[in-house]
């Protein structure tokens, strides 16, 4: 950083407390500092030793310091250019396929059509027998027997003396 740059940052800083700042006694970095300052639109000059920030000095007092904005405003533009971009190429792959939404409900009615009407050989849903069932029962009863050691028969008994 140039020291002409240090003055206009030294000069800017003095309106972090109030919007307008009244020089009575001003040296040669004070002037140098506020001739950058209002070339650039961050100051104006209200009367012989009066000057007010505007919206963009706030703005660049905000961001620490003249480089610090110009870096910030770059990467905005940046980030515009690119969203531009996208939205070109949104826009071409929306015109050139305008046609492709009915094309996919199409098909998938289709496809839904088809497996409505189409049986399938899924045994899952096979109907089990009569016969079937009762053996699936027999070998779950068989399975499901009372150990010897269970504790649940003592329950109602009268404790052991």
């Amino acid at each position: 950083m140039d020291v002409n740059e240090r003055y206009a940052n030294q000069f800017l800083l003095r309106f972090k407390k109030n919007k307008i700042v009244i020089l009575t006694n001003y040296e040669y970095k004070d002037q140098v500092g506020w001739n950058i300052l209002v070339k650039r639109g961050l100051i104006e000059h209200v009367g012989d030793t009066q000057f007010t920030i505007t919206l963009k000095g706030m703005q660049v007092l905000d961001c620490g310091s003249w480089t610090k904005y110009l870096e910030l405003e770059q990467t905005k533009e940046e980030k515009r250019h690119k969203k531009e971009e996208f939205d070109y190429k949104i826009s071409k792959f929306h015109a050139k396929s305008k046609y492709l939404p009915y094309f996919i409900s199409f098909a998938s009615l289709f496809v839904a059509c088809l497996a409505y009407f189409k049986p399938t050989n899924n045994t899952k849903n096979k109907l089990l027998s009569k016969d079937e069932i009762i053996h699936i029962a027999d070998s779950i009863s068989t399975s499901n027997q009372i150990k010897a050691n269970d504790s649940l028969p003592y329950i109602n008994s009268e404790p052991h003396k």
